[in-house]
């Protein structure tokens, strides 16, 4: 059922977690629906924008260039606000700090993806994985553990580290840490001990297991009518044409 070179992903897979059609038909046939996934529009385009925005002045920097010279090409107010509070992290370039690291692994016969903001080495078997938030609005802890993207980062790093040479014993320490320079000061940070990054890897696997397994006519649509609103495909289903209104909490960066 599955294309030979699908790749899961924690886009891909909250997308089959909030509506099985959706997944089918944005990852499987690749549909193309021209429809606002929210209002205003120009809102949501700002907020992409200035997301994407920091986003590369953080590569940049662990890259190598000075703060100095990365303060001073910013022009938005809101944007030098979010640098500032960035750099009061004390986080600093070097060999140990692997900013928009992409790791693709082979999983129990399929294939993963994970892409890190920013993955820090502190020790030889500690690691923290930085996204950064740019949400207006904090999201509750509870929602940011349920997402797929808490479960797939760390367990796809487990995996990867456990193929290196010399990391055989699995014993490794991993944080994640969900920044939001809105909120510099709260950050959402939770530690994946192995005995819950080897049940998260079962639970993903059983996931990836049944997504795979499913005919083209068992991706049903989900039954919150409301998640429909900030759905482009919502026409195409008939749950309605107007877009939800722009809601910060839903706004999240890939």
């Amino acid at each position: 059922m599955l294309p030979a070179n699908f790749i899961f992903s924690q886009s891909n897979l909250q997308n089959y977690v909030d509506c099985k059609q959706r997944f089918y038909l944005e990852h499987i046939i690749h549909l193309e629906w021209p429809a606002n996934q929210s209002e205003p529009v120009l809102l949501q385009e700002e907020r992409m924008a200035i997301g994407s925005e920091f986003h590369l002045l953080c590569n940049q920097f662990f890259c190598g260039i000075p703060a100095e010279a990365i303060r001073e090409s910013i022009s938005n107010v809101q944007l030098l606000q979010w640098w500032d509070s960035f750099l009061a992290l004390g986080l600093t370039p070097g060999p140990n700090a692997f900013s928009e690291k992409t790791i693709t692994i082979p999983f129990h016969g399929y294939r993963l993806i994970a892409k890190y903001d920013l993955l820090v080495r502190e020790e030889r078997n500690k690691y923290t994985i930085f996204d950064w938030k740019t949400n207006a609005k904090r999201p509750s802890l509870s929602s940011v553990q349920n997402k797929m993207q808490s479960i797939v980062y760390p367990v796809a790093l487990w995996s990867f580290l456990k193929l290196l040479p010399g990391d055989e014993d699995q014993n490794f320490n991993i944080e994640m840490s969900y920044w939001y320079p809105e909120f510099p000061d709260q950050p959402h940070r939770f530690h994946s001990s192995l005995e819950l990054i080897k049940h998260q890897e079962t639970e993903l696997l059983e996931l990836i297991y049944k997504i795979s397994e499913t005919p083209p006519d068992g991706f049903f649509l989900t039954d919150e009518v409301k998640k429909c609103a900030y759905c482009h495909y919502r026409s195409y289903c008939n749950r309605g044409q107007n877009a939800g209104k722009f809601d910060e909490e839903r706004f999240t960066e890939e």
